[in-house]
């Protein structure tokens, strides 16, 4: 386990602090989602080998990007990957654990499979 995951399990840390936390590391936004009121339009934007291998959810679009959310950092290899494999620049944010991975099961892992 992580050390973040540790504190988070431990009681020390909220969710929402680590993300907190981990955003400021990365340089990056924090946020809240609600993975179930996603348009299914931005679910169909990341094949579910690509939202599932990199553990990350579409939720809205920008003008000059894709926003994704992930509970963990991404590094600039897999953000210029992922935008090769979905023809779109993106741009991350990070949300509390389990906020990405309760809403990939429900987008990605059901029948509702898209791709």
């Amino acid at each position: 386990m992580k050390i973040g995951s540790v504190l988070v399990h431990a009681g020390i840390l909220t969710s929402t602090e680590l993300a907190d936390a981990l955003a400021i590391q990365a340089g990056v936004a924090t946020e809240t989602i609600d993975g179930y009121t996603i348009l299914e339009e931005l679910i169909r934007s990341i094949p579910a080998s690509v939202a599932l291998h990199y553990a990350i959810l579409p939720i809205r679009r920008e003008p000059n990007a894709l926003i994704v959310a992930s509970e963990t950092a991404i590094d600039p290899i897999s953000i210029a990957a992922i935008s090769r494999k979905i023809y779109c620049p993106i741009a991350y944010v990070i949300v509390p654990k389990g906020q990405v991975t309760v809403a990939l099961r429900r987008w990605y892992t059901t029948t509702k499979n898209f791709g």
